[in-house]
């Protein structure tokens, strides 16, 4: 019998108080804690969240990719980067 996948969830987020320089308010705390709970009961979430110009630089975050999407009344680019929840063990 194969093994059950894994549920993966996606949230999008503000901030993240996982993030050094990325806690601004409450919820914050929330998107920090909610991953590793999650984990204990078989769950993977992810987070993706703005870099506010900075955020990718100091967290050493990996370049995955940059693309176009419709926004409003044009297009806008955008960067994809990963850094992995340092309160999520792999």
């Amino acid at each position: 019998m194969a093994a059950k996948a894994k549920l993966q969830v996606l949230m999008l987020a503000a901030e993240n108080a996982a993030l050094a320089g990325a806690k601004v308010g409450g919820m914050a705390d929330v998107l920090a804690e909610l991953p590793p709970a999650l984990q204990s009961q078989g769950v993977a979430a992810h987070i993706i969240m703005p870099d506010y110009g900075f955020l990718a630089k100091e967290q050493g975050a990996d370049f995955l990719c940059e693309f176009e999407f419709a926004f409003g009344a044009g297009n806008t680019r955008a960067r994809l980067y990963r850094i992995a929840n340092p309160a999520v063990q792999p």
